[in-house]
């Protein structure tokens, strides 16, 4: 489907669904740089912007007398949820929130569960797979997806033209938090990798996050450390891996130029085994410096390409849009 035909059926799901069109996109919860889940809220503020609505980006400190919130679609989750207005006349995407809350104010069908993608949904029966990682939950009001890279189709596209080949550096970045050395955390990983890396003669960059020690960092700035480096690893903790969690670093990576590096079985397999992959850290660096010398223009586009089309927040825009027209036509 052509970008110019999805905005237009993003705009006509959002007329049936929500039967008077929502006046305004309402983004409630962490501001950017304040916490992980930021950086989810900006790829939808972004994606929302880009498709022509009036987006706020709103937390519990902001002063609402001035704005009117009748017609709203609200975008939140938990924690920090807590002072969230809720409205009869608007409609509710809640991430880890106490639902209970909402339903007794707002109508059931306008407060919409958002699931992150793990592999269990591939053997759930309630659950109706709509694409090849979404899956809909019509008795519960969920949706089920992976995050998705920061970059609007068009910003894809103008990075695929400013591919360089070869990379004359030898610098390894890894942009994201490191947390932990248990199976909730990917610090064992992150360091196994970044062992071999030093063994292989290449330094190891590790940016941003939290539990880092090296602070937060801009999104451009993100942008241009991915696009300098030799590799961009997305590594991650023995649980992420054992659940099929899909991190939006990878879409992220490969969005602004890196071919995928992942130690994931479960993001091996969406990109449908064209990515490098090893489920232990420590070779999965030398396998992908190898494929760093041999990899070509057109073997990156192609992944750039696939996340171009699959996996931005406007796809995750029109899945969420569908999704409140189905329910709501039940």
């Amino acid at each position: 489907m052509s970008r110019k035909l999805l905005i237009l059926c993003i705009y006509s799901m959002v007329s049936s669904g929500f039967g008077t069109p929502i006046s305004k996109v309402i983004i409630w919860g962490y501001k950017l740089h304040s916490h992980t889940h930021s950086y989810i809220h900006y790829g939808f503020f972004k994606a929302f912007k880009f498709l022509g609505y009036n987006v706020y980006w709103l937390d519990d400190n902001d002063d609402l007398s001035k704005i009117d919130l009748a017609h709203s679609l609200f975008i939140s989750t938990g924690g920090v949820d807590q002072k969230i207005p809720l409205r009869q006349d608007s409609f509710y995407i809640l991430h880890n929130c106490l639902m209970d809350r909402y339903i007794r104010v707002v109508d059931p069908k306008h407060c919409i569960k958002l699931v992150v993608y793990l592999d269990s949904c591939r053997y759930r029966s309630d659950l109706q797979q709509v694409e090849e990682y979404v899956f809909y939950d019509f008795n519960d009001r969920a949706v089920h997806m992976p995050w998705a890279t920061d970059l609007l189709p068009e910003e894809i596209d103008e990075n695929k033209r400013a591919i360089k080949l070869p990379i004359n550096n030898k610098n390894i970045v890894f942009i994201g938090t490191v947390a932990g050395d248990t199976i909730y955390g990917n610090s064992v990983e992150v360091n196994q990798f970044k062992n071999a890396c030093h063994q292989a003669g290449f330094s190891f960059l590790s940016r941003g996050g939290y539990g880092n020690g090296t602070g937060l960092i801009g999104i451009d700035q993100n942008i241009e450390l991915i696009k300098s480096a030799y590799l961009a690893p997305a590594i991650q903790g023995r649980m992420q891996c054992d659940f099929g969690y899909i991190p939006c670093r990878i879409f992220k990576n490969i969005s602004y130029g890196k071919f995928g590096i992942t130690n994931s079985k479960a993001v091996y397999n969406l990109f449908h085994k064209k990515i490098v992959y090893n489920s232990d850290p420590y070779q999965l660096c030398f396998d992908a410096i190898r494929k760093a010398s041999t990899i070509t223009n057109d073997e990156i586009i192609e992944q750039m390409n696939f996340v171009r089309d699959n996996h931005t927040y406007i796809n995750r825009i029109s899945s969420i849009m569908e999704f409140i027209s189905r329910l709501n036509a039940v």
